[in-house]
């Protein structure tokens, strides 16, 4: 297994990584943290205030941070000193996205609205009237930006907001707190989200005026595994790869991969929880390799990715966990289906 590689300077549990133009930041319950790239620790750039950070986003060099609990947000323009935003008084935002230049939030209710710069002052633009999306008494679990629209994730589905116009996209029946979670758009362009216990493909360019989406997750030989199967904790991926956290019912978590088409467990992180994933390139974490950082517990921890060309065993900038561990096969006794597979070679 690939060896956890530790980062220190955040002792909170990480909710979101961020890869902007100013660098690579997490917030952590009340907390926004950057990555400093010389001393290789996080720097605290806000702290304390009482009101846990939900999101954030970039336009035009400016950094914004939502905020929950029915609190404004906080922006930078250089990622270390931050400001309350001021101006108005009822622009509460827990998700930000950008689209052509603009500035969209989402309020808990699902009230969005817009601006081209929304700090203080002569510089900042006023937000604009509200248009509410769904039901108000609907929990906003998600918003991303997809196909030049706008769409919203939330515990009873999924909804799309033109900029102008807003549609029901689909109604989940089966209302779990984490639906429409951290929803992903990975490279072949279908967001990804979490309900109920599956990962749920949505693709935004085909659903336009259908709803074709896809179970990702499990794949059918997993279904019932107590080990590898559970709840999904968080989504992350790179050009080549997606990686999803996984919780199972013992509180074990794994992180699996998708690729080539097909599920791997990779990663086994204990009974530690996992609220986020993002891989960065090389020269954020590593000089040469990209990295997967991912939440463990209160801390952040990452492993080093083999470069474009390299396997994990060929490429000599990654490391592996030497102290043992556990290989379940098809001849075990302990609940672990048989998975059909090619195996061609094992190292240990």
């Amino acid at each position: 297994a690939f060896q956890r590689q530790d980062s220190s300077g955040i002792s909170a549990a990480p909710a979101r990584f961020f890869r902007n133009s100013l660098g690579v930041f997490a917030i952590a319950e009340d907390d926004i943290f950057e990555w400093n790239t010389s001393t290789l620790t996080w720097d605290t750039r806000d702290s304390g205030g009482g009101v846990n950070y939900s999101d954030m986003a970039e336009l035009n060099g400016v950094l914004y941070a939502a905020r929950v609990g029915s609190t404004t947000y906080k922006y930078s323009a250089d990622g270390i000193t931050w400001t309350t935003f001021s101006d108005e008084t009822n622009d509460l935002f827990v998700f930000f996205a950008t689209r052509d230049d603009v500035l969209w939030g989402i309020e808990p209710t699902g009230l969005i609205k817009n601006t081209t710069n929304g700090i203080n002052g002569g510089s900042g633009v006023a937000w604009s009237a509200g248009d509410q999306v769904g039901s108000t008494s609907d929990t906003v679990s998600g918003f991303v930006e997809a196909d030049d629209n706008l769409y919203i994730f939330k515990d009873t589905g999924i909804w799309r907001y033109t900029g102008s116009a807003t549609a029901p996209v689909w109604t989940s029946e089966y209302v779990l707190s984490n639906n429409g979670d951290q929803p992903f758009r990975w490279v072949d362009g279908v967001v990804r989200t979490t309900y109920g216990d599956r990962l749920l493909g949505f693709d935004p360019v085909n659903g336009a005026t259908a709803a074709p989406f896809t179970v990702l997750w499990p794949p059918p030989q997993m279904v019932g595994n107590e080990e590898t199967t559970g709840t999904i904790t968080a989504i992350g991926g790179d050009l080549r790869n997606m990686y999803i956290a996984v919780k199972n019912g013992a509180g074990n978590t794994y992180i699996q991969k998708f690729s080539h088409g097909a599920w791997h467990t990779t990663m086994y992180l204990g009974a530690n929880d996992c609220d986020t994933l993002l891989v960065v390139g090389p020269g954020d974490f590593h000089a040469t390799n990209p990295v997967l950082l991912f939440g463990y517990g209160a801390t952040v921890k990452y492993f080093i990715l083999p470069r474009s060309g390299f396997d994990p065993s060929s490429d000599k900038s990654c490391k592996f966990d030497m102290t043992g561990g556990t290989l379940f096969t098809s001849w075990s006794v302990v609940g672990s289906q048989a998975f059909p597979k090619w195996l061609n070679r094992i190292d240990m």
